[in-house]
């Protein structure tokens, strides 16, 4: 049997669980900040252009690199571009998630996580105390227009995809969402007291919950591995891209190449 057939063989057999689901955040993915975050276009007028422009590009790049993964890449898989399941799935996870997480549900997190954040999470849960292992959080909206620019509280910032070795593949996609929120541990059981004025207010206490208001960019991840892509699992949460990231990025470089960039992202020869 060649070389070639025999990497072949070992694909076919290997099962996605094998590959490791952790290989951080793909390089030159830029996370545009919101507004009130980005230098000021009257004190940091060169900053800000600047900064306009890299998105804006980088917008261009992901989804050439996005379609080239998809169409050139694995042009054999039939890779479909899956534009529009991006938020829908975001929102979904990131409920079930949270969920999840305050349940101490470790089950769900094995499914839905990647591995990294799988055992941040397992050991928060941990250390907990014992008699307060469940957690109550509650979503009660996501921020929606006219109090954000999206209809749906979510918003696609960065959709990327590499190729990392032969028949493997990454795909990750950034979503901001906003949302109010609140985690609230459940009342303890009642208890007999002659005095019952002294078990209401302890009671009260542990069962507040005060919303907050949430901006995160949770990423969204699809493996492939021999030509078979698995479900989207939640790698974790990116921040967004500072004037510091893109001075000392290379990916950033003003120099780079439109080819250049391109087979960066995807890990490719064009």
């Amino acid at each position: 049997m060649s070389s070639k057939n025999q990497v072949k063989e070992a694909l076919r057999s290997m099962r996605e669980g094998s590959i490791p689901d952790d290989m951080g955040l793909l390089p030159g993915t830029f996370i545009r900040p919101l507004w009130r975050n980005m230098p000021s276009i009257f004190r940091y007028p060169k900053e800000r252009l600047w900064m306009e422009w890299v998105s804006l590009r980088a917008k261009f790049q992901d989804f050439v690199g996005v379609l080239a993964y998809c169409k050139y890449l694995n042009a054999k898989n039939k890779l479909p571009l899956r534009l529009r399941e991006r938020k829908r799935a975001a929102r979904d996870l990131y409920k079930t998630m949270y969920t999840a997480y305050a349940a101490a549900d470790t089950a769900t997190l094995h499914n839905i996580c990647c591995n990294s954040l799988r055992d941040q999470f397992l050991k928060r849960i941990s250390k907990r105390p014992p008699q307060a292992k469940k957690l109550v959080w509650t979503l009660h909206k996501f921020i929606k227009f006219p109090f954000s620019t999206t209809l749906t509280g979510s918003r696609v910032i960065a959709d990327r995809a590499a190729q990392v070795g032969h028949g493997i593949g990454i795909r990750q996609v950034v979503v901001r969402i906003q949302s109010r929120q609140s985690l609230v541990r459940p009342q303890p059981p009642a208890t007999e007291s002659p005095n019952k004025a002294d078990n209401t207010q302890p009671q009260t206490a542990a069962g507040e919950a005060k919303s907050q208001t949430s901006t995160e960019y949770i990423v969204l991840q699809k493996m492939l591995v021999a030509g078979k892509e698995g479900d989207w699992k939640v790698w974790g949460f990116a921040n967004e891209s500072t004037m510091e990231d893109m001075e000392t990025n290379p990916a950033f470089a003003k120099g780079l190449s439109l080819k250049d960039r391109l087979e960066l992202m995807s890990g490719a020869k064009f």
